[in-house]
Protein backbone atom coordinates (compact mmCIF):
# COMPACT_ATOMS: atom_id res chain seq x y z
CA UNK A 1 0.00 0.00 0.00
CA UNK A 2 2.68 2.36 0.68
CA UNK A 3 4.34 2.30 -2.53
CA UNK A 4 0.98 2.99 -4.65
CA UNK A 5 0.54 5.54 -1.99
CA UNK A 6 3.79 7.02 -3.06
CA UNK A 7 3.49 6.74 -6.55
CA UNK A 8 -0.15 7.71 -6.23
CA UNK A 9 -2.05 4.69 -7.92
CA UNK A 10 -5.74 5.06 -8.32
CA UNK A 11 -6.43 1.35 -8.88
CA UNK A 12 -5.16 0.22 -5.69
CA UNK A 13 -7.31 -2.72 -5.14
CA UNK A 14 -6.55 -4.77 -7.67
CA UNK A 15 -3.35 -4.21 -7.26
CA UNK A 16 -3.57 -5.25 -3.03
CA UNK A 17 -5.46 -8.16 -4.05
CA UNK A 18 -3.03 -9.18 -6.51
CA UNK A 19 -0.31 -8.99 -3.79
CA UNK A 20 -1.94 -10.95 -1.40
CA UNK A 21 -3.01 -13.82 -3.85
CA UNK A 22 0.58 -13.96 -5.71
CA UNK A 23 1.81 -16.33 -2.82
CA UNK A 24 -1.25 -19.02 -3.76
CA UNK A 25 0.16 -21.07 -6.33
CA UNK A 26 3.17 -21.54 -3.81
CA UNK A 27 0.83 -24.30 -1.99
CA UNK A 28 1.71 -26.39 -5.17
CA UNK A 29 5.26 -27.10 -4.91
CA UNK A 30 6.61 -29.78 -3.27
CA UNK A 31 7.62 -29.17 1.01
CA UNK A 32 11.06 -29.60 0.15
CA UNK A 33 10.96 -27.59 -3.49
CA UNK A 34 9.48 -24.46 -1.14
CA UNK A 35 11.69 -24.71 1.52
CA UNK A 36 14.63 -24.65 -1.34
CA UNK A 37 13.06 -21.90 -2.73
CA UNK A 38 12.69 -19.85 0.47
CA UNK A 39 16.03 -20.43 1.21
CA UNK A 40 17.33 -18.97 -2.03
CA UNK A 41 19.35 -22.69 -2.84
CA UNK A 42 20.11 -23.92 -5.79
CA UNK A 43 17.42 -25.70 -7.91
CA UNK A 44 17.43 -28.90 -10.33
CA UNK A 45 16.00 -28.50 -13.24
CA UNK A 46 12.94 -29.88 -12.26
CA UNK A 47 12.38 -28.19 -9.39
CA UNK A 48 12.94 -24.39 -11.73
CA UNK A 49 10.63 -25.37 -13.91
CA UNK A 50 7.70 -26.21 -11.55
CA UNK A 51 8.93 -22.23 -10.01
CA UNK A 52 8.84 -20.60 -13.82
CA UNK A 53 5.53 -22.40 -13.66
CA UNK A 54 4.21 -20.48 -10.89
CA UNK A 55 2.53 -18.00 -12.52
CA UNK A 56 0.22 -19.79 -14.84
CA UNK A 57 -0.28 -21.94 -11.86
CA UNK A 58 -1.87 -19.23 -9.61
CA UNK A 59 -4.28 -18.14 -12.65
CA UNK A 60 -5.71 -21.01 -12.94
CA UNK A 61 -6.42 -21.71 -9.55
CA UNK A 62 -8.14 -18.28 -10.01
CA UNK A 63 -9.24 -18.98 -13.43
CA UNK A 64 -13.50 -19.46 -12.24
CA UNK A 65 -13.20 -16.82 -9.28
CA UNK A 66 -15.29 -13.85 -10.92
CA UNK A 67 -14.32 -10.30 -11.64
CA UNK A 68 -10.49 -11.35 -11.23
CA UNK A 69 -9.66 -10.83 -14.71
CA UNK A 70 -7.82 -7.23 -13.80
CA UNK A 71 -5.96 -9.24 -10.64
CA UNK A 72 -4.98 -12.62 -12.88
CA UNK A 73 -3.39 -9.94 -15.59
CA UNK A 74 -1.76 -8.47 -12.63
CA UNK A 75 -0.16 -11.80 -11.79
CA UNK A 76 0.61 -13.33 -15.03
CA UNK A 77 2.45 -10.39 -16.10
CA UNK A 78 4.81 -10.27 -13.05
CA UNK A 79 7.80 -10.83 -14.41
CA UNK A 80 7.76 -9.46 -17.95
CA UNK A 81 10.25 -7.03 -18.68
CA UNK A 82 9.61 -3.70 -17.52
CA UNK A 83 9.05 -1.95 -21.02
CA UNK A 84 5.97 -4.44 -21.41
CA UNK A 85 4.71 -5.11 -17.69
CA UNK A 86 1.58 -3.06 -16.40
CA UNK A 87 2.00 -0.52 -14.07
CA UNK A 88 0.99 -2.82 -11.08
CA UNK A 89 2.36 -5.79 -12.62
CA UNK A 90 6.00 -3.79 -12.14
CA UNK A 91 5.10 -2.89 -8.77
CA UNK A 92 4.07 -6.32 -7.81
CA UNK A 93 7.52 -7.87 -8.52
CA UNK A 94 9.88 -5.33 -6.90
CA UNK A 95 8.32 -5.90 -4.21
CA UNK A 96 7.45 -9.93 -4.03
CA UNK A 97 11.16 -9.79 -4.87
CA UNK A 98 12.31 -7.74 -2.17
CA UNK A 99 10.25 -9.27 0.96
CA UNK A 100 11.74 -12.71 -0.79
CA UNK A 101 15.14 -11.69 -0.10
CA UNK A 102 14.65 -10.44 3.30
CA UNK A 103 12.63 -13.77 3.91
CA UNK A 104 15.85 -16.01 2.85
CA UNK A 105 17.60 -13.67 5.83
CA UNK A 106 18.91 -10.72 3.96
CA UNK A 107 18.56 -7.12 5.79
CA UNK A 108 17.27 -4.47 4.21
CA UNK A 109 20.85 -2.93 2.65
CA UNK A 110 21.60 -6.35 1.35
CA UNK A 111 18.40 -7.02 -0.23
CA UNK A 112 18.02 -3.21 -2.10
CA UNK A 113 21.54 -4.24 -3.26
CA UNK A 114 20.64 -7.33 -4.84
CA UNK A 115 17.91 -5.53 -6.81
CA UNK A 116 19.83 -2.87 -7.87
CA UNK A 117 22.35 -5.16 -9.20
CA UNK A 118 19.65 -6.55 -11.34
CA UNK A 119 18.40 -3.19 -12.33
CA UNK A 120 17.43 -4.03 -15.74
CA UNK A 121 14.18 -6.51 -14.05
CA UNK A 122 12.58 -3.40 -12.45
CA UNK A 123 11.03 -0.16 -12.93
CA UNK A 124 13.71 2.30 -13.13
CA UNK A 125 11.52 4.58 -10.98
CA UNK A 126 9.99 2.43 -8.37
CA UNK A 127 13.52 0.71 -7.89
CA UNK A 128 14.75 4.42 -7.49
CA UNK A 129 12.16 4.91 -5.01
CA UNK A 130 12.42 1.72 -2.97
CA UNK A 131 15.13 3.03 -0.60
CA UNK A 132 12.87 5.80 0.84
CA UNK A 133 9.65 3.41 1.74
CA UNK A 134 9.48 3.04 5.34
CA UNK A 135 10.18 -0.52 5.27
CA UNK A 136 13.10 -0.23 3.33
CA UNK A 137 14.30 2.45 6.08
CA UNK A 138 16.73 1.04 8.99
CA UNK A 139 17.28 3.08 12.63
CA UNK A 140 20.37 4.94 13.15
CA UNK A 141 21.53 5.11 16.29
CA UNK A 142 23.61 8.65 16.98
CA UNK A 143 25.39 10.19 20.48
CA UNK A 144 26.27 13.45 20.56
CA UNK A 145 25.89 16.85 22.70
CA UNK A 146 23.69 19.16 21.97
CA UNK A 147 22.99 22.93 23.69
CA UNK A 148 19.88 22.94 25.58
CA UNK A 149 17.97 25.45 22.57
CA UNK A 150 18.94 21.64 21.11
CA UNK A 151 17.25 19.57 23.11
CA UNK A 152 13.95 17.77 21.98
CA UNK A 153 11.34 15.62 23.69
CA UNK A 154 11.93 12.21 22.71
CA UNK A 155 15.83 12.55 22.76
CA UNK A 156 17.40 9.81 25.41
CA UNK A 157 20.36 11.37 27.98
CA UNK A 158 23.46 9.37 27.25
CA UNK A 159 25.29 11.09 30.47
CA UNK A 160 23.97 12.47 33.63
CA UNK A 161 23.02 16.64 33.14
CA UNK A 162 24.98 17.81 35.84
CA UNK A 163 24.57 21.86 37.69
CA UNK A 164 27.41 23.78 37.39
CA UNK A 165 28.10 23.14 40.79
CA UNK A 166 28.60 19.16 39.49
CA UNK A 167 25.31 18.04 41.02
CA UNK A 168 23.62 15.29 38.83
CA UNK A 169 20.40 16.70 37.95
CA UNK A 170 19.26 14.48 35.47
CA UNK A 171 20.12 10.29 35.62
CA UNK A 172 21.65 9.09 31.91
CA UNK A 173 18.83 7.40 30.45
CA UNK A 174 15.91 9.43 31.17
CA UNK A 175 13.87 10.32 28.13
CA UNK A 176 13.46 14.43 27.60
CA UNK A 177 9.60 15.66 28.01
CA UNK A 178 8.47 18.85 27.33
CA UNK A 179 8.58 19.66 31.30
CA UNK A 180 12.39 17.72 31.50
CA UNK A 181 13.42 20.42 28.90
CA UNK A 182 11.83 23.73 31.39
CA UNK A 183 13.24 22.23 34.32
CA UNK A 184 16.55 22.37 32.52
CA UNK A 185 15.91 25.70 31.29
CA UNK A 186 14.96 27.17 35.21
CA UNK A 187 18.44 25.61 36.19
CA UNK A 188 20.09 27.20 33.40
CA UNK A 189 18.96 30.82 34.73
CA UNK A 190 20.01 30.06 38.45
CA UNK A 191 22.53 27.67 39.50
CA UNK A 192 24.05 26.96 36.06
CA UNK A 193 24.61 24.21 33.80
CA UNK A 194 27.56 22.16 33.80
CA UNK A 195 28.20 22.15 29.83
CA UNK A 196 26.34 20.49 26.96
CA UNK A 197 24.05 17.64 27.03
CA UNK A 198 24.98 14.44 25.67
CA UNK A 199 21.61 12.45 24.11
CA UNK A 200 20.70 9.70 22.19
CA UNK A 201 19.10 10.57 18.93
CA UNK A 202 17.36 8.24 16.52
CA UNK A 203 17.06 8.54 13.19
CA UNK A 204 15.47 6.73 9.80
CA UNK A 205 17.64 6.74 6.79
CA UNK A 206 17.92 4.73 3.64
CA UNK A 207 19.04 1.11 4.38
CA UNK A 208 21.43 1.53 1.56
CA UNK A 209 22.85 4.17 2.20
CA UNK A 210 22.17 6.76 -0.30
CA UNK A 211 21.12 10.00 -0.03
CA UNK A 212 17.62 10.31 -1.02
CA UNK A 213 16.96 11.40 -4.01
CA UNK A 214 13.52 12.31 -6.14
CA UNK A 215 12.34 9.42 -8.29
CA UNK A 216 10.49 11.53 -10.87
Amino acid sequence: VEVLDTIGEKEQWSIQLAALLCHLPLITLPPETLRRYFDGKRMSAAEQSMIDGLPEVGDQLLANIPRLELVRELLRTRDRPPASAPLGARVLRLVYDYHLLEARGLPAAAAIAVLERQASSYDPKLLALLPKLSFALVTVVNVRTVTLPELRVGMLLAEDVKAASGMTIVAKGTEVTGSLIQRLKNFSHGVGLDGDICVVTHELVPANGKRLASAS
